[in-house]
């Protein structure tokens, strides 16, 4: 089910971990022999720790210089016309969230690797944080033509686990961590520390049931079926196609757009009014955005902890 919903396909593998924070920390230490005094590293400000913590970490420990692109003046997650000016031909690893867990804008991610692959080294290593972006849109790296690509099976309904997809040519790069007997070919096994939970691998087959279920309305052991488990198709009933994938997310991205759209609505007027000061884009538009909004009060004598006292009250889940 991994592999479908990152359809790296002869082009890459997808590498299993216990969360997106451990592959993407396993993954800045096997850049400590590629990295020193000269080279450049570029981050987003606006993404999660777990890929700020191992480029920052690298940075220091290789004497590599650590460029921050902030975000904008206006909210978003950064301005492509300032990223442009901190990449430079020194630049090997550009570190971005592909939907901030703050502000729910989706990034132009094909925009920005073209823009990366004009301006940086040309073995520049782009490191996408997709755990934001994959419960809610299809993952496409064969059409992006990112490194390496980053997500949580957990927030997309399956157990908790971490995937990282990475490109062929970004694997030949480095040498994973495994047992030093290990082939360094030996992709994904080299970097699977002492394996993958085998309870983790059943939840994603399961995951995978799930998702085909989203779309087929077929409950894999659906008792109506008249099959024992013994009969019970794993293929079939569990491995969704890729279009069932994206089917999948398609469903669930239809689903959100009412919540979205009521919820950017309100938001916004109070916006407008001057009651909120809302970070991200104003808008509805899928295109743009997912429904996670961030907003603080801008009314004299309300502070944070007040709107979240009385958003608490009223049962309804915010931080």
């Amino acid at each position: 089910v991994v592999p479908c919903s990152v359809p790296g396909g002869t082009g890459g593998e997808v590498i299993l971990g216990s969360s997106s924070t451990q592959l993407l920390a396993t993954l800045g230490s096997c850049f400590d022999v590629l990295h020193s005094v000269g080279d450049e590293i570029v981050v987003q400000r606006a993404g999660h720790e777990a890929n700020i913590g191992p480029w920052v970490n690298l940075a220091r420990r290789s004497g590599a210089k650590l460029s921050w692109w902030y975000p904008g003046a206006d909210g978003s997650a950064g301005e492509l016309n300032e990223l442009e000016q901190i990449v430079t031909k020194d630049t090997k690893i550009v570190a971005l969230c592909h939907v901030s867990n703050l502000l729910g804008e989706i990034i132009d991610l094909p925009t920005i690797v073209k823009l990366v692959r004009s301006k940086a080294s040309r073995d520049c290593q782009i490191v996408v944080d997709g755990v934001a972006y994959a419960p809610h849109r299809p993952i496409k790296v064969s059409e992006w033509g990112v490194d390496w690509y980053c997500f949580s099976p957990y927030k997309v309904y399956g157990p908790h686990v971490g995937a990282l997809f990475g490109s062929a040519k970004a694997l030949e790069l480095v040498t994973g961590p495994n047992q030093y007997f290990i082939d360094p070919r030996e992709v994904p096994y080299k970097f699977e520390l002492g394996g993958c939970s085998h309870e983790a691998c059943a939840g994603l087959v399961a995951m995978g049931g799930y998702l085909r279920r989203l779309v087929t309305g077929v409950t894999p052991n659906d008792p109506t079926l008249d099959r024992t488990p013994n009969d019970l198709n794993i293929a079939g009933d569990f491995d969704p196609t890729r279009k069932e994938c994206v089917a999948a997310c398609d469903y669930m991205t239809r689903l959100e757009q009412t919540p979205q759209t009521v919820l950017i609505g309100y938001l916004s007027r109070m916006h407008r009014q001057g009651f909120i000061r809302v970070i991200g884009p104003l808008t509805d538009d899928p295109n743009v955005r997912v429904p996670t909004f961030s907003f603080v009060p801008t009314t004299g004598g309300i502070s944070v902890a007040s709107v979240v006292a009385a958003a608490h009250s009223a049962k309804i889940a915010i931080r």
